[in-house]
């Protein structure tokens, strides 16, 4: 396979930094990895995208506010 042109990575993948509260870990999760934020949980809550911290399994929430793209 040959690439003609790349593609933008955050438009395909949009990694974003999680931090879990339980255990401390620190991760990058791709969309295909977490879960948008349904209406209410956006809208009452802030949060932005939820998914599972690869260490303990607890669910890890990423807030409107603290939305950041992760470095790669």
């Amino acid at each position: 396979m040959k690439i003609i042109r790349p593609g933008k990575r955050k438009q395909n993948h949009d990694p974003q930094l999680f931090g879990c509260q339980q255990c401390g870990c620190i991760f990058t999760a791709t969309n295909k990895e977490y879960k948008y934020a349904d209406y209410v949980e956006n809208v009452h809550d802030g949060i932005y995208a939820k998914c599972k911290c690869p260490w303990c399994k607890s669910t890890v929430y990423l807030y409107e506010n603290n939305k950041t793209e992760a470095k790669q």
